[in-house]
């Protein structure tokens, strides 16, 4: 935990133009780093608090039948947090965005690629057995609301859900008991 620490500092202490002289990096402005804080905190808080489940990053097989050279081009398909229990599967992806919605003209929807992906890791693993009724679920942090969706795709459970950041710690822990549950 602690190395984690002193490599997220490093990676914010930017050199400026004047000589001798460093500043930080707004963390919150920057999402790649921001994301894997974030992922690894479900995933820890998923570790700690949910004992009925087994709780990894899990890597998913395309299902089909290709040939070595078109396997050595796949893209890899590895989740933020699999909560494998004996009773329920579920997938949960872990988003670091400013907004859960994108903003269209006439209404405002989920990022298309976000739903891609998760549809990708749900319909792939459930051709394992045991995950034939694998869940999903998209998690993304929010300030000021907090958001609760859940629907059927494909014959799966996904749900999409955002969690105030910007609250007490006991209100965070009891919505990411929630979220995880």
């Amino acid at each position: 935990m602690l190395l984690h620490v002193c490599q997220l500092l490093h990676e914010l202490y930017l050199p400026e133009e004047r000589s001798g002289s460093r500043r930080f990096r707004n963390i919150l402005e920057e999402e790649t780093i921001m994301h894997r804080v974030f992922e690894a905190f479900v995933r820890n808080f998923a570790i700690r608090y949910c004992r009925d489940a087994s709780v990894l990053a899990m890597k998913i097989k395309w299902d089909g039948i290709y040939s070595d050279e078109v396997r050595a081009v796949l893209p890899g398909m590895m989740t933020d947090v699999t909560l494998d229990r004996a009773e329920r599967k579920t997938i949960l992806d872990c988003k670091f965005y400013r907004d859960a919605l994108v903003k269209g003209r006439s209404r405002d929807h989920l990022h298309s690629a976000h739903l891609y992906q998760l549809s990708a890791y749900i319909q792939n693993k459930s051709r394992d057995a045991g995950w034939e009724n694998v869940e999903g679920a998209l998690l993304y942090p929010a300030i000021e609301h907090q958001r609760s969706l859940k629907f059927e795709l494909l014959g799966h459970q996904i749900a999409i859900y955002s969690i105030d950041l910007d609250q007490p710690w006991r209100t965070i822990h009891n919505r990411l008991l929630e979220v995880l549950g």
